[in-house]
């Protein structure tokens, strides 16, 4: 077996800030993700046919900042996928 050389160690500085549900922001050294970015007002879109409590609406709660705040600073969009629980029209 060849014998490699170890990783370097991590030096970078990570970040996280979730902003509501799934929706999240990373900062990994000089760069910010904002994954999952379902910016929409509250109760935006209907609850999910056949699933429990599917009378809420989505998002269930406010964000707790501006979507202004939300995107400042960002650098990519991480989409997971385009459900309405994920992804809005605000995005």
């Amino acid at each position: 077996m060849r014998q490699t050389d170890a990783a370097p160690a991590a030096t970078e500085e990570v970040q996280l800030q979730q902003i509501r549900n799934a929706t999240v922001k990373i900062t990994f050294g000089d760069t910010t993700f904002l994954i999952v970015p379902l910016l929409s007002v509250k109760g935006a879109y209907p609850g999910f046919d056949d699933t429990y409590r599917s009378e809420l609406r989505n998002p269930l709660v406010e964000l707790p900042m501006s979507v202004d705040e939300v995107i400042d600073g960002v650098d990519a969009v991480v989409v997971t996928y385009t459900h309405l629980d994920h992804w809005g029209d605000a995005a």
